[in-house]
């Protein structure tokens, strides 16, 4: 399965700097596309879907922190760098209290933003357990469109006996488990901790539940629902967006 390379939009109003960084970052295998204003930067988001925003602080519409609380809105777990030529720690503060990815002073370091994209361009790594074939299509269409590399399994106790650590997340259709399902699911628990388990069920009370917080809770349970592919889609890009932030550090 061929991952395809991150997408990045660089948003600036120095069309030189966003020229020219475009252009490093797809001479080093990314695609990238350049605005250079906040409107052109909310039209190409709604036509196109990005793995990271690089955005300058200030531009004259308004400035890059007042532009990610706007998107943030609609896109919460995309990816969101400001660049800024202020030197003040105050202004670089804001700008990460407002909840960016991270803020990075101008000139910028080249060789430590391509050591972020290469470092975010690793694949994530799922399992599905998974026999119904409608659903598993649903959650490898997703895992695609998310960039994750992902490995089918029958059962989850072939899951757990091929003793392979490095999924970060792992989907159960529990469509037809058998009574040895929820000794199962607590061995996987215990095999994968800290890692994010969705279970998807018949159960009509499952989509009365409360979905617990992504960051605190590794078990989410989704109900087999027309809704299901964009909940998948949700847990996924939350799931990107933890990676990011780790990626960053």
């Amino acid at each position: 399965m061929s991952i395809k390379p991150l997408n990045i939009l660089v948003v600036d109003d120095d069309k030189n700097f966003a020229h020219t960084l475009c252009a490093i970052l797809k001479s080093s295998g990314y695609e990238c596309q350049e605005v250079h204003s906040v409107r052109e930067a909310q039209k190409i988001l709604k036509i196109d879907r990005f793995d990271c925003v690089l955005s300058d602080v200030k531009m004259p519409e308004k400035s890059g922190a007042d532009f990610y609380q706007e998107i943030k809105e609609q896109y919460p777990n995309l990816p969101f760098i400001l660049m800024t030529a202020y030197t003040s720690s105050e202004v670089i503060d804001e700008a990460i209290n407002s909840g960016v990815l991270k803020a990075i002073q101008k000139p910028i370091n080249i060789q430590e933003i391509l050591s972020f994209f290469a470092r975010l361009s690793r694949n994530l790594q799922a399992a599905i357990v998974c026999e119904e074939q409608k659903v598993c299509s649903i959650i490898q269409k997703a895992l695609e469109r998310d960039r994750f590399t992902f490995t089918i399994y029958k059962s989850i106790r072939l899951l757990i006996d091929a003793n392979k650590k490095d999924y970060s997340i792992v989907f159960i259709d529990s469509h037809n488990h058998d009574e040895h399902f929820s000794g199962d699911i607590h061995e996987l628990l215990d095999h994968l901790p800290e890692r994010t388990i969705v279970i998807i069920c018949d159960y009509s009370k499952a989509a009365e539940q409360e979905e617990p917080k992504h960051d605190k809770v590794n078990l989410i349970i989704l109900p087999r629902e027309k809704q299901l592919s964009q909940k998948i889609n949700n847990i996924l890009e939350k799931e990107y967006y933890q990676y990011a932030k780790k990626s960053i550090q």
